[in-house]
């Protein structure tokens, strides 16, 4: 009789311990689903997140193609007469139609400014820039401009919000007009509702 009470005890004790541990997960499985990742994105190891390419366009518009360069490509420049001690503002797209941020573009006495600024959960690992007088003066493949044949670059690790270049006024740029081909790729989910995943993929 006390061996039997003994196996009951100890399958009802089972029984328990079982209920338990499968409470336990579905507790854990129900808080992991809920999990929120904050922070600044610096690398491409994330869920929704990925690369495009961006060029500054004239216009605030994701349709504009006013200036595309030649080409099967949406490659966009900018055309600035002059430009003024105060800073005019450009459009960054990414990937064709995302809003990425602004491009902003002033001069003093001896330099041409120019500056990436990405909006907020974006960030870019390379910037190119390209000055000319004319289209004919960029690098060309075909008929398309290769970014990393421009003359300026740089390449960032961790990825940058922002960046400026400050390059040397050129007296050949004197009462002409300046044709600006201003590129990175970024970093962004451009638009896609979704968290980071928080695991190595």
């Amino acid at each position: 009789m006390r061996k039997r009470r003994y196996k009951s005890k100890l399958g009802f004790t089972f029984v328990i311990l079982i209920l338990a541990l499968a409470s336990i997960g579905y507790s854990y499985s129900a808080w992991y689903d809920t999990i929120t990742v904050t922070g600044t994105v610096t690398t491409g190891e994330w869920g929704c997140y990925s690369d495009e390419t961006a060029w500054a366009r004239m216009f605030d518009n994701p349709d504009d193609s006013t200036y595309d360069f030649p080409g099967s490509n949406w490659a966009t420049y900018i055309i600035i007469f002059q430009p003024a001690e105060t800073a005019e503002t450009f459009y960054m797209y990414a990937g064709q139609y995302y809003r990425a941020g602004e491009l902003y573009i002033w001069r003093d006495a001896d330099y041409l400014y120019v500056k990436y600024d990405l909006d907020d959960g974006t960030t870019m690992s390379e910037t190119h820039l390209h000055i000319a007088t004319s289209l004919d003066d960029f690098p060309k493949e075909g008929n398309n401009p290769p970014p990393g044949q421009f003359d300026y670059k740089n390449e960032y690790d961790p990825y940058v919000n922002d960046d400026l270049y400050m390059i040397p006024w050129d007296e050949s740029w004197n009462c002409k007009d300046l044709y600006i081909g201003a590129h990175a790729v970024v970093w962004s989910n451009f638009g896609e509702d979704c968290l980071p995943c928080i695991c190595d993929c």
